[in-house]
């Protein structure tokens, strides 16, 4: 009999609510980095920042994910991802609170994503995960920005660079 899939998730906090993305995705998690904020650029896109001497687009998850308040705390974290875009690779930061840990589930063994109403689009979530720390909705990440999203934040750091 074959062995379930297993995949490693970081779990995360936005506001109260625990949430996870599998760490293929994830390049590092950074702490008081200077936003540089961008000028008219979607109401989602918190600014830049300098990432190994990239520039990064830094996303505010609250406001894309049509989520209420938001904590406003000045010491959140950043978690920079690295996302497949056609012939190449994107890189965003998304703000976050802080992070709980790191840790391995099952595919078999996660739960089918719940109705939540207005505020979540379940394409976002690939499932949930029953921890000891509670329910972690786990994001499908690549499906979180749309094509056009990636392009606009693609346009940002491209200008950026060049400047």
């Amino acid at each position: 009999m074959e062995k379930p899939k297993k995949n490693t998730y970081l779990s995360f906090y936005l506001g109260p609510t625990l949430f996870g993305a599998n760490v293929k995705y994830i390049l590092e998690v950074l702490r008081n980095e200077q936003i540089t904020d961008i000028p008219r650029s979607a109401d989602f896109i918190k600014g830049i920042i300098n990432f190994r001497g990239e520039i990064v687009t830094v996303v505010d998850f609250f406001k894309k994910l049509n989520m209420p308040g938001g904590t406003g705390k000045s010491q959140k974290i950043i978690i920079v991802f690295e996302l497949p875009d056609k012939n190449k690779s994107i890189k965003i930061g998304v703000e976050a609170d802080k992070v709980r840990k790191v840790f391995e589930m099952p595919d078999n063994q996660l739960k089918p994503v719940p109705e939540f109403g207005k505020y979540y689009n379940p394409e976002y979530l690939t499932g949930v995960a029953e921890t000891s720390d509670g329910f972690v909705m786990l994001f499908n990440i690549e499906k979180v920005f749309s094509e056009n999203e990636v392009q606009i934040m693609n346009v940002i750091q491209t200008k950026e660079t060049k400047k």
